[in-house]
């Protein structure tokens, strides 16, 4: 790996999500292309860890969800590089830039992991749980031949009663929703929205039948810890 001034790749994220607009509907979000430097992704997408290193996490996608979970176990360069990226993400600063970005008073703490999709899955749509403030994704392709298997926006159709309480945040059945808009899965690129009672989303992956089937991302939230569903599980903590 090249000499990488890590710091002044952070300033470039914080720089670009700090100037990205707010989009309205169907609810408030952003979106950003080249979120890195393109020099730096290259070397990212060169530093996403072989498939042997990550850790099964079948409650977090499909059966084949991996997660980076052991640093020890890469070689010295890639252990640096994603612990380097692991604590800018994990940051106050980073937390509090995206809560301040979606006009959240709760403070917040940020924790994500690097993921690797190696089968079809899907994620049926939902708000996301309470003690989620913000969810983010960076979208790790080689090219947008995948572009489809992006996060999907829903509003409900018409007719459609919306459960009440702790139900609210629950997985809800896809013929109930209509698909409005796509955070496509595009190269270098970023999604990020606040959660609440409207912000339907879900995932549906199918590859296509003669490509590789990986679908790299990095998938973080804040989180308030202090929430009776702060979903533990994910984190261990």
């Amino acid at each position: 790996m090249q000499s990488v001034n890590m710091q002044s790749v952070f300033e470039h994220v914080i720089k670009k999500i700090n100037d990205a607009p707010i989009i309205e509907t169907p609810y408030k979000h952003i979106m950003i292309s080249d979120v890195f430097p393109d020099e730096f992704y290259d070397t990212l997408l060169d530093q996403i860890p072989s498939t042997s290193t990550y850790t099964l996490k079948p409650k977090y996608g499909g059966k084949q969800t991996m997660t980076l979970n052991d640093f020890d176990i890469l070689d010295g360069e890639r252990k640096l590089f994603w612990e380097q990226m692991y604590a800018f993400l994990r940051s106050a600063d980073f937390a509090n830039m995206l809560l301040k970005k979606f006009n959240v008073s709760k403070n917040g703490v940020s924790d994500l992991f690097l993921h690797k999709d190696l089968e079809n899955f899907e994620i049926k749509p939902h708000c996301d749980v309470f003690s989620k403030l913000v969810t983010y994704l960076f979208y790790l392709p080689k090219d947008s031949s995948l572009s489809q298997l992006g996060t999907q926006m829903l509003v409900p159709n018409k007719g459609y009663v919306k459960a009440s309480g702790e139900d609210e945040r629950k997985h809800q059945d896809w013929e109930n929703f209509t698909t409005v808009k796509i955070a496509e899965y595009l190269p270098n690129s970023f999604f990020a929205f606040a959660p609440h009672e409207n912000s339907f989303h879900a995932v549906k992956i199918n590859f296509p039948e003669n490509s590789i089937k990986e679908r790299d991302t990095i998938r973080g939230f804040v989180f308030d810890k202090d929430a009776k569903d702060y979903p533990e599980y994910l984190f261990g903590k």
